[in-house]
């Protein structure tokens, strides 16, 4: 089973614990970054492991409609899974508020489905979708490597990240070696 735990994956998953949250205050973020066993957290929605497929369809002039998974992060999720970011910037802040968002970030993958040859063209670009029955414009301000979010039978997927924090359901825990259990049990308590 390592061929599915290692590079296949595309994002670094050693040692994450993730807990399931419903109250995505920062604060509860601070309390666990500040517990000598644990090296980083990040909130997202079940992402990195594929829970609820949340799509998004775009209409491309050369491929017709496409479709893409959406996926809710904060600020430093690329960093603590070491997903490369290819071309642009990662997001600087979230939001919680039930609207769409201004800014999004794609997966390589997702810039090849909507026609763009290479990642740094895709950036700047507003990118026009329909999601939750309603028509999206949001502006792509980066593009990062892909991630494996399901089984390596199945092709990548395309990905789009916004930061809404009003979505999200996982806090991502990276433990230090050698803290794993003395990790878990003070998370716990």
């Amino acid at each position: 089973w390592s061929f599915a735990t290692g590079p296949a994956l595309n994002f670094n998953a050693d040692r994450v614990l993730q807990i399931v949250v419903y109250d995505t205050s920062f604060d509860l973020k601070r309390r666990i970054l500040a517990l000598p066993e644990v090296s980083d957290a990040s909130f997202s929605r079940f992402i990195p492991e594929e829970r609820d497929i949340r799509p998004a369809w775009s209409v491309t002039p050369s491929r017709g409609r496409v479709q893409f998974n959406r996926e809710s992060v904060d600020t430093n999720f690329f960093d603590m899974f070491g997903v490369r970011l290819l071309a642009g910037r990662k997001f600087s802040d979230v939001y919680f508020a039930e609207t769409p968002p201004a800014e999004v970030i794609l997966s390589r993958s997702a810039t090849k489905v909507l026609g763009y040859q290479r990642p740094a063209d895709a950036v700047g670009q507003m990118l026009n979708y329909e999601a939750d029955q309603i028509k999206i414009r949001s502006r792509i301000i980066g593009v990062v490597e892909d991630m494996r979010i399901n089984t390596v039978r199945k092709p990548l997927q395309p990905l789009m990240f916004d930061n809404q924090s009003f979505s999200f359901t996982r806090l991502n825990v990276r433990l230090k070696v050698g803290g794993e259990k003395t990790g878990i049990t003070a998370i716990d308590h």
